[in-house]
């Protein structure tokens, strides 16, 4: 004679983020567009979208480019493409106060590649900034994906 027991298990996600469109997390936020730079022309446009921590302890959100067209470099406020030893464009995100006009190439309140601190159901206020120097003024299309994740804090 046999008997069987059946066990279940897992992990519970504790550490949750969403993304909205507006702060009353209504609209889903899953990607935009940028409209094209002029070449030989500086350049800047903003993105703005929420992350709100929909779980049920503070986190810390992390971002990253996982995907893109370009090659990127992390530097100290986020990310520069660089075309024939010119910075040609720049994205940061900036979790406050961007300058308007914005402030090319200099530091504002970025979150650097580093992290921003949601305490349980606070939602943030976030910008994506890309940059354009101008230079070079060589034509070309180009897509990326930004990654968002939660870690306990």
């Amino acid at each position: 004679m046999t008997k069987d027991a059946t066990f279940t298990g897992g992990v519970q996600v504790i550490g949750e983020i969403e993304l909205y469109q507006w702060p009353g997390g209504v609209s889903l936020f899953t990607g935009a567009s940028f409209p094209n730079f002029t070449g030989g022309q500086e350049g800047g446009y903003l993105k703005y979208f929420f992350i709100n921590n929909t779980g049920e302890q503070p986190v810390y959100v992390y971002w990253n480019i996982s995907s893109s067209s370009l090659a990127w470099d992390v530097t100290s406020t986020g990310y520069n493409h660089t075309e024939s030893t010119v910075d040609k464009y720049s994205l940061d995100l900036a979790s406050s106060y961007v300058p308007d006009p914005i402030d090319y190439w200099s530091p504002n309140e970025y979150t650097t590649p580093e992290a921003l601190y949601l305490n349980v159901g606070e939602g943030k206020k976030v910008t994506l900034v890309l940059l354009y120097t101008g230079e070079p003024n060589t034509a070309e299309l180009f897509s990326f994906t930004v990654t968002f994740y939660a870690e306990n804090s």
